[in-house]
C-alpha cells in the first residue's frame, strides 16, 4: 500500500522566505518538496492530510474526489 501524508507549504518549504517562482527560489526550477507532494498523491492509495485538502473547492485532493465520484 502506498501512503502519502501531506503538510502545509510552509511545513513543507525549504525556502519559505522566498516566493515560489524561479526568480526567487532555485526549487522552483529543481524538485519542489511542498509541489512534489501533490505529485504523488496522484498514485497514493491513502493520503493523510488535514481535512481541509479534502473540503477546499481549490484543493487539489477535492479536484480529485470529484473526478472519482
Amino acid at each position: 500500500m502506498r501512503t502519502l501524508e501531506l503538510v502545509a507549504r510552509d511545513k513543507a518549504c525549504e525556502h519559505p522566505d522566498k516566493a515560489c517562482n524561479g526568480e526567487s527560489c532555485s526549487l522552483a526550477h529543481e524538485v519542489c518538496p511542498y509541489y512534489l507532494a501533490q505529485e504523488l498523491a496522484r498514485w497514493a492509495d491513502v493520503v493523510v492530510d488535514d481535512y481541509n485538502y479534502y473540503f477546499d473547492s481549490s484543493a487539489m485532493l477535492h479536484a480529485f474526489t470529484q473526478i472519482n465520484v
